[in-house]
């Protein structure tokens, strides 16, 4: 994904996605938002660390460390064991993994090993086996007109998500002028299957046998010799009768579609057949070449099978392995029988940021730069490279005030500070190997033809790279000059250099994988990713673990989702806890009784459960992946399939949520149109339709603001709920740009979160569920503003809702007032965190204090710096023109319509007519939050459109005529009837 960040004063404050990267457009995902907090989390690995004879590891200083990496490695190069050091590896980037691959071929040291959740080696075997394509094709979601996933959360944790909801929104989206469908096969109502337009329910584990129907009903033909090894009749009879006929009829569908497209997660027992099948599926509808590609210059596949992840940890237990080296791995936590590898091994080194369970148990830790802080590359597709880049020096220590620091911070630069004023004594990976290798004196990164002075650095391997790219792409070069050209590509990020996709035909010996057995019995275990900590790895975030799941509204946990009816059978509920036991590993985890799950499926996010990696992940929730196993034939992880043991632990359960209700209770709060009526004028019956115009007439009991006139500047924003997919990417920009503190489960509990936006779900009777951004409506009309005793709460001269945050004496009479209930209490002096968490504080936002009032400002700092921008740029032209100069559409952009990856948000000046939030607004599919209420918002949502079955709608081609009322006179108030 390409990001930008955001600096002040020599410090990162802020991500932002790169509008130059193919895969981001300027997005980002709630994840990238919060990595700042990895940057400046307090407790980072800060000092190499070494296993003492006592078994502690202790603090040493660098030259001692690489002399002790130098001695183990010399011991066993020189008795000719270089066979038994091998490499463990997480995500990373690919400069890493390409300085570590040539290191360990020129050692003759094991291949690295990639570890990760959802490796893609499943996807390249499939496309080889089928096709006999070397490489990873690619998906193009954006081309699709039919998507079929099973089980995929391509939303949310599968694949590239913000790639992906980008994509997903352009063929999807209502606004597009697409009439795109979406269908998600799986056993849990995730996000991703809440934005599809219908959930077909399947048991986890039959992902195989639906497939095989499926493509039964699209048509098998060429591939009946292939298909031979998965009988359909044995499909069916694992189906059953009804879901076999949906599934041929959904066939059917698939393959009258103009660009279909399937995918499967690829996590169950017979997930490497399951990936086979729906490539397969693909292809024999008709979208080989239009919605997945085969690139003609394959990207490798990244992610070794989980059987290979074993295979090397079984011998690091059995001793034929006597020196592991992980980078930015985690088996500890991830592998199942990872921590009794580990604890058995002989040598085990870790390079991380992160003091995880995998560290806790190394003999010796090498602390290296956070990506903010390093150069590198990474290949997001085969035809763009992205770049890496540091966009501050390491993070500094602090000083007392009278002792300055003795260079300046700001800039990326190649000078680094000295070790005394870093505080977090780490290396940038690379630059560690290199000195390996010179201290080894190997000379694998040694002086050549290609580098006459050879790899001493991360920026050597960087400027090479990029350099090399532009000799394989000439055309990148735009003619010019190397070092010209270097600057430029410094300054986009990103490389792109078009690769032309290849036409595929099916082998004639085309091939699927075996199928693995599946087990049976009466309750089924689902391990699913949580959609913000993933793996596990960004459980020391904050934010991720505080911004609720969308789906359950859950924080800092981890839960057992099940059906009422299963919770019944089980005799557990609510309050209630339940512990999974499988092959002698168990946990425990409260009960959440949901519909969105399966009858007899239990699901628990993976992600928490950390025994260690520092104090806001440790002891946070369960770690279910003791539970997992890899499958029978090596290929993958099965998260999901497999039979548990459960036994209920009554009423010691509670899970803490930011709602318990995912009904309107009939308001019409997330409205919603069928596609039939989406050009229309359309009504919630008995509600009547809201222009949201400034001089409409409805009425209110409150004054109006007819004395402020808003000629030049009254913002506005429209939010489309049609596009939205609960990413919660808009709540995390949130919280960074806007200083919003974290407060911790205990004052969640208590109703205390301080999130300026919310996102809320609410579940149709039907099962439709309809997600709803929830911020300050910067009403015209505002509750807040008259109820205020010290006028802190105001309307400014640009239409805006403000809030005095010194004039604040903490009434809070304003937020029991607020219609919408977006106002936040500080009940504490939240901003007094651990240093160096104070770096992330953005110095254009008011950092609050205890007892003050807080809310949504439409990032007024943005706002102020947008209007100075256009007055500044008419500075030459006079005092008329500078203080009638208006920003141009689109210059000003708060945080959560910037991070969007749907661009739900749009935001502009309502006064004046070029800017686009007018037009939108205006749309036949516009209304107000709650507009009959006469408060008149500066929000304006836009219905979402239900593209399967009918709603009940009202239409009408103007507002009824009983809603308008002679305008009110100064001074004058109208009780709401």
């Amino acid at each position: 994904m390409g990001v930008r960040a955001r600096c002040r004063e020599g410090r990162v404050i802020n991500l932002e996605g790169n509008p130059e990267h193919p895969g981001s457009n300027g997005s980002i995902s709630a994840r990238v938002a919060a990595q700042t907090q990895g940057l400046y989390n307090p407790d980072r690995l800060a000092k190499p660390l070494r296993r003492t004879d006592g078994g502690q590891l202790a603090e040493i200083e660098w030259p001692e460390a690489m002399e002790t990496l130098r001695i183990w490695f010399r011991e066993r190069l020189d008795a000719g064991r270089a066979g038994a050091i091998a490499w463990l590896t997480g995500e990373i980037a690919d400069s890493d993994a390409a300085v570590i691959e040539a290191f360990a071929q020129a050692l003759g040291t094991r291949p690295p090993v990639n570890l990760r959740l959802q490796p893609e080696g499943n996807l390249a075997a499939a496309a080889r086996d089928l096709f006999g394509y070397s490489g990873v094709p690619e998906y193009r979601i954006d081309q699709a007109t039919f998507l079929v996933s099973f089980g995929a959360d391509f939303l949310e944790t599968w694949g590239d998500p913000v790639a992906q909801i980008g994509a997903f929104t352009k063929m999807h989206a209502h606004r597009e002028g697409v009439v795109g469908r979406a269908i998600y096969v799986g056993p849990r109502q995730s996000s991703t299957a809440a934005s599809c337009d219908r959930w077909v329910k399947l048991a986890p584990g039959k992902e195989a046998a639906a497939l095989r129907v499926l493509i039964e009903g699209i048509g098998a033909g060429e591939a009946a010799h292939a298909l031979s090894t998965v009988p359909l009749a044995a499909a069916q009879q694992v189906l059953g009768d009804e879901l076999s006929r949906t599934l041929l009829a959904l066939g059917q569908e698939v393959a009258a579609a103009e660009a279909p497209l399937v995918i499967a997660n690829g996590s169950g027992p017979d997930g490497a057949q399951a990936r086979a099948l729906a490539l397969l599926a693909t292809h024999l509808a008709g979208g080989t070449g239009r919605t997945i590609i085969f690139p003609q210059v394959p990207r490798p596949p990244r992610g070794a099978r989980h059987g290979e992840v074993k295979s090397l940890l079984d011998d690091v237990q059995s001793g034929a392995v006597e020196m592991l080296l992980v980078h930015s791995a985690n088996p500890a936590f991830l592998m199942p029988g990872g921590r009794a590898a580990l604890e058995a091994a002989g040598t085990v080194v870790h390079f991380g940021t992160q003091h995880d369970e995998t560290a806790h148990l190394a003999d010796l830790v090498l602390p290296i730069h956070h990506f903010l802080e390093t150069w590198g590359y990474h290949q997001c597709s085969a035809s763009a490279l992205g770049l890496i880049q540091p966009a501050m020096r390491p993070v500094p220590r602090q000083l007392p005030d009278d002792q300055p620091y003795p260079q300046h911070l700001a800039g990326s630069g190649t000078a680094k500070l000295d070790a005394g004023l870093m505080r977090f004594d780490s290396r940038p990976f690379p630059d560690t190997v290199f000195l390996l290798d010179a201290i080894l004196d190997t000379g694998v990164f040694g002086p050549s033809a290609e580098l006459p002075h050879g790899l001493k650095s991360a920026e050597d391997h960087f400027v090479a790279r990029v350099m090399a790219f532009a000799a394989e792409h000439p055309e990148v070069m735009e003619g010019l000059a190397p070092a010209a050209f270097l600057r430029e590509a410094k300054r986009r990020g990103v490389l792109i250099a078009p690769v032309p996709s290849q036409p595929v035909t099916l082998r004639s010996d085309a091939s699927l994988p075996a199928q693995n057995p599946v087990e049976s019995g009466s309750i089924t275990a689902l391990l699913f990713p949580h959609p913000f900590l993933v793996d596990g790895r960004d459980a020391d975030k904050p934010w991720l673990q505080e911004i609720p799941e969308t789906s359950t509204a859950a924080v800092w946990d981890t839960w057992a989702e099940i059906h009422p009816a299963t919770a019944e059978g089980l005799g557990v509920g609510l309050g209630d806890s339940i512990t999974l036991a499988r092959d002698g590993a168990e946990i425990t985890v409260p009960v959440l009784p949901l519909e969105q799950v399966m009858q007899g499926v239990i699901a628990v996010p993976i992600g928490n459960g950390h025994e260690r990696m520092g104090r806001y992940a440790a002891g946070v929730g369960a770690n279910p992946m003791p539970l997992a196993h890899v499958a029978q034939s090596g290929d993958n992880l099965v998260l999901h399939g497999f039979t548990v043991e459960t036994r209920a632990q009554a009423g010691t359960g509670e899970l803490v949520r930011t709602t318990f209700m995912q009904t309107q209770l009939g308001r019409p709060l997330a409205q919603a149109t069928d596609l039939a009526h989406a050009g229309e004028r359309t009504d919630y019956p008995g509600v009547h339709f809201d222009t949201g115009q400034p001089g409409s007439n409805l009425r209110s009991m409150y004054e109006r603001h007819e004395a402020t006139v808003h000629e030049q500047f009254m913002w506005g924003m429209t939010v489309d709920l049609d596009a939205c997919v609960g990413c919660g990417a808009c709540v995390a920009a949130c919280y960074a740009e806007n200083n919003v503190p974290f407060v911790g489960k205990e004052l969640i509990r208590k109703g205390r979160e301080m999130s300026w936006l919310r996102i809320e779900k609410y579940v149709e009777d039907t099962g439709e569920v309809r997600h709803l951004p929830n911020l300050c409506q910067h009403c015209h009309n505002a509750p807040c503003e008259p109820v205020c005793p010290v006028h802190a709460a105001y309307h400014t001269y640009e239409g805006l809702n403000g809030q005095v945050y010194n004039r604040c004496v903490g009434t809070r009479y304003c937020s029991n007032n607020c219609t919408y209930k977006v106002r936040r209490f500080n009940w504490f002096d939240y901003h007094h965190v651990p240093e160096p968490l104070n770096l992330l504080f953005n110095p254009d936002v008011t950092v609050r204090e205890r007892g003050v009032m807080e809310k949504c400002t439409f990032c007024t700092q943005r706002i102020r710096k947008g209007r100075e921008d256009a007055r500044r740029a008419v500075l030459d032209q006079g005092d008329e023109a500078y203080q009638a100069a208006r920003p141009e559409d689109g210059a000003i952009t708060p945080a959560c319509a910037q991070a969007c990856p749907a661009k739900v948000f749009h935001f502009g000046n309502m006064a004046d007519p070029t800017h686009e939030v007018n037009a939108i607004r205006q749309g036949p599919r516009s209304y107000h939050l709650l507009g009959d209420l006469g408060t008149r918002p500066s929000v304006t949502y836009l219905k979402k459109v239900v593209r399967e079955g009918e709603i009940a709608v009202h239409t009408h081609a103007a507002p009824h005529d009983e809603s308008v009322v002679e305008p009110a006179t100064e001074g004058s108030t109208h009780a709401h009837e």
